[in-house]
């Protein structure tokens, strides 16, 4: 199958998100060497399912996840498709049959995939993901959907001066986005990416990566970066100057972000996971909607597997957070990153 009969379908469906497009993979296989996978079923002459999915881990412990980097994946199957349980065995049996790995981790399964609790399959319910279903009209959401906070919020970072552009040239992810990035991850005591992911995901998925910036006079001091498919736009990262935090330019983003959305036509605007309560306070604020994450280890010998979601413990985000200095963060970054794939 050509790389555009499989994002059309990716594109038609309503559960799918960017990173099942064959450009996310072109930029993981270009960044971390990891070599994507993409496995189809074909009923007359339509696709029916798909799974994407990745080998990674040291030599001697080979597995697959589906998505590397990425909040989600597992199956995406049509939305004509019948006996989804026999879909769902007969993709992840093939896909590991077909690169010789005896497990798979999916994770963030969509609404369609099947939970899974077998002698083979671990699932773990652990948190929930916020969606915006964008049906109503822009003012519909701003002055109906959206809670008094973020009218007021947005307000403010207006009345301040405030205003939002969109910039996701290569220069500006250089210049603007990354050294927040880096900032932000080393706060969170989280390895990040290299540069080259981030340059990477612009060239291969073009203009459906995008960043829109709050510009307070001439100083960029928030950004968001989401990507998006025919029907979805997913956030990716937000990064901002904490001084600048009182002035809301946050929540002006997202506003913006999501008008861009509602314009263009897609239906869903997804916050993605919400893993403790500021996010969840934050994420339901907009009107989302609620729904659970699920994970799912697959192992074909049957041994006992756990399904889950964290990189770090506690202890080595500590760690990570208070004493590798921001600039080699990048460079350890990359190696954990491959290593772990979160």
């Amino acid at each position: 199958m050509d790389y555009a009969t499989w994002d059309g379908f990716v594109d038609s469906q309503t559960e799918a998100r960017y990173c099942y497009l064959t450009g996310y993979g072109i930029a993981l296989e270009e960044v971390y060497h990891l070599k994507p996978y993409y496995y189809a079923i074909w009923e007359d002459n339509c696709i029916k399912a798909v799974l994407p999915a990745f080998v990674v881990g040291l030599p001697w412990a080979r597995h697959c996840v589906s998505i590397p980097f990425s909040q989600f994946g597992g199956p995406l199957f049509d939305h004509s498709a019948e006996n989804i349980e026999e879909l769902y065995d007969h993709l992840t049996l093939g896909l590991l049959r077909t690169v010789g790995a005896d497990s798979i981790e999916m994770r963030g399964l969509n609404a369609l995939a099947p939970s899974k609790n077998t002698s083979r399959a671990a699932t773990n319910e652990q948190f929930e993901y916020a969606i915006l279903d964008l049906e109503a009209s822009e003012d519909q959401l701003f002055r109906e959907k959206f809670d008094h906070s973020v009218r007021k919020a947005v307000h403010k970072a207006e009345r301040e001066g405030i205003y939002a552009l969109e910039d996701s040239s290569e220069a500006c992810l250089v210049r603007e986005f990354y050294p927040r990035y880096l900032r932000a991850m080393k706060r969170l005591g989280t390895p990040p990416h290299p540069i080259d992911y981030f340059i990477a995901l612009r060239r291969h998925l073009g203009d459906r990566l995008r960043v829109y910036w709050a510009v307070h006079g001439d100083r960029f001091v928030s950004g968001l970066m989401g990507v998006s498919t025919a029907k979805r736009v997913n956030i990716l990262y937000i990064v901002s100057d904490e001084k600048y935090h009182e002035l809301r330019p946050n929540d002006l983003v997202h506003w913006r972000f999501i008008q861009w959305a509602c314009s263009s036509g897609h239906k869903w605007f997804d916050f993605g996971v919400a893993r403790y309560q500021g996010q969840y306070r934050f994420k339901r604020k907009w009107g989302t909607d609620f729904h659970p994450y699920r994970i799912t280890n697959f192992n074909l010998s049957g041994r006992t597997v756990k399904a889950h979601v964290e990189l770090h413990h506690k202890v080595l985000s500590w760690i990570w957070a208070r004493f590798v200095p921001l600039r080699l963060t990048p460079i350890v970054g990359r190696y954990l990153r491959r290593l772990y794939t979160q």
